[in-house]
């Protein structure tokens, strides 16, 4: 019986790490690539990372083990979210919205030239950096790669592609390079 909260105490400070690197990642997560997103999800994790580290160290004599693990699991959540924020914001998005933006897609034009149906679906950008569109597309036939992936070509592209990811069978999101769009490569 009394192991318990022995357990219970030796994580309580490891789930704070986690939750300080949910918070810190949860502008990216939830509003994407904009402009405030990217900021707030520079400053964040750092300030966290701050709070996480004097709470560990505060903590470190009587429960070395659990202010290490503390920092091990911020330092590692906050990196996996980071690195994959676009991914579960896409998803999410995906998962409320897909009705929606497969109707918007479905009801136009098939394009010439066996060019795939698609909209644009997010974006991002900077004054001097240039702009990066997100096409949200339709495969019918599952052409594209299923995972992330950097092609020069693409079957049903017009441009070479940054990455593509699987939102569910027959829709993906395409993200060109940086200034290059649908209409045309540079």
């Amino acid at each position: 019986m009394s192991s318990q909260p022995a357990i219970r105490s030796i994580w309580k400070l490891p789930l704070f790490g986690i939750s300080a690197a949910v918070a810190a990642n949860l502008p990216g997560l939830i509003s994407g690539n904009g402009l405030l997103p990217f900021v707030l999800t520079g400053v964040l994790p750092i300030v966290s990372g701050v709070i996480v580290l004097a709470v560990a160290a505060a903590n470190i004599r009587r429960k070395l083990l659990s202010s290490l693990a503390t920092i091990v699991a911020f330092s590692l959540v906050a990196w996996l979210l980071f690195k994959f924020s676009y991914d579960i914001y896409a998803a999410g998005r995906w998962l409320a919205h897909s009705e929606q933006y497969k109707a918007a897609v479905l009801a136009q034009p098939q394009p010439p030239n066996g060019e795939l149906k698609h909209i644009e679906w997010d974006g991002w950008g900077m004054a001097g950096s240039g702009d990066t569109t997100v096409y949200l597309v339709f495969d019918p036939d599952d052409r594209l790669p299923s995972a992330s992936v950097k092609a020069d070509r693409l079957t049903g592209l017009p441009c070479p592609v940054w990455r593509t990811k699987r939102l569910g069978p027959h829709w993906d999101y395409v993200v060109f390079y940086t200034d290059t769009g649908w209409a045309g490569c540079p």
